[in-house]
């Protein structure tokens, strides 16, 4: 009875430390891997050696991943491995791994075995391929900061840009532009050729005044036909004035879409640091009442906030 026992328990784990062990890992998404810590040969199941690109068992250790790996990632991940190795610390990381077709995103777990006198006897790991998760995570990101439509930042991100690039005009001493554009007759295109069209108009008019800027200015759709630009070190009116002007000028070229030949045009309204504000939300206010003014004053032309024609705004 005891002997039949036996087999039955033998055969059991048997089973379970082949197919079920596998198909256990498969439904994680997990694989395994091992280290002997004294001969130091590192031994990966199936789904690990796919998930990692690398043979099943390898006399090299984990040395055969440092190729695969950033030089940046490769210094992270040394560094974590020798800190876990020396201190028994726990262990999880993540990786890309860099391959032809793009790079892969891998998280790694580990965890020290202690033999019967409680030295370490070998090292025992988990990976996953976590590309889609890090790229959902990307999306999110992209999402939540960009503008769907014109990739261009959202107002938050540039809010936030914004507020550090004021504090840092103030450490400097140098001056800042607060510049809103609003796309003028984009109505009229709307109404005329519908919302598809419309919807070109604003991407490439995107591209235009990203093109028109530095580098080290930010540009963003604040909503609609709205967008807003934040030019550092500005030094005197002039730069500031040039950029509008640059920008009107280009907004001002005919649109050639989809057949089409459309015509708008901007008005720009610009408010300067520390003059006109020492913060985000005067300077907004400031750079509103001058576009309106832009727009009251025919269109297709900029106005520079001036304190003598807006009382209200000083309130």
């Amino acid at each position: 009875m005891t002997s039949t026992a036996q087999t039955t328990a033998g055969a059991s784990a048997g089973i379970w430390s082949s197919n079920l062990y596998e198909m256990a890992q498969a439904i994680s998404g997990f694989g395994v891997w091992t280290i002997d810590l004294q001969a130091g040969n590192w031994t990966l199941s199936p789904l690990a050696s796919k998930i990692l690109g690398l043979s099943s068992s390898s006399l090299l250790g984990r040395s055969a991943l440092s190729t695969k790996l950033s030089p940046l990632d490769r210094l992270r991940l040394e560094t974590a491995w020798s800190s876990f190795l020396d201190n028994n610390r726990s262990f999880e990381v993540e990786y890309a791994l860099e391959e032809p077709g793009g790079a892969r995103w891998i998280l790694e777990k580990a965890a020290i075995e202690l033999d019967q006198t409680g030295a370490p006897r070998r090292a025992v790991g988990v990976v996953q391929d976590i590309s889609a998760r890090r790229a959902d995570e990307a999306a999110l990101v992209r999402r939540a900061n960009f503008d769907s439509l014109t990739g261009l930042p959202s107002r938050g991100l540039l809010e936030a840009h914004l507020e550090k690039s004021i504090a840092a005009a103030s450490r400097r001493q140098e001056r800042l532009a607060l510049m809103l554009i609003d796309l003028d007759r984009f109505k009229a295109v709307n109404d005329q050729y519908g919302h598809q069209m419309g919807d070109l108009v604003l991407q490439a008019a995107a591209k235009r005044m990203q093109a028109c800027l530095r580098k080290s200015d930010m540009i963003a759709r604040q909503g609609g036909d709205e967008f807003v630009a934040v030019l550092q070190n500005v030094g005197d009116d002039c730069y500031a004035g040039l950029a509008a002007l640059r920008l009107i000028e280009e907004l001002s070229r005919p649109f050639k879409l989809d057949g089409q030949e459309i015509s708008i045009g901007a008005s720009v309204g610009i408010a300067l640091q520390p003059e006109d504000g020492l913060d985000a939300k005067t300077l907004f206010s400031h750079a509103d009442v001058s576009m309106y003014g832009a727009k009251h004053a025919g269109r297709d032309t900029l106005r520079f906030f001036e304190r003598a024609h807006a009382p209200n705004a000083l309130e």
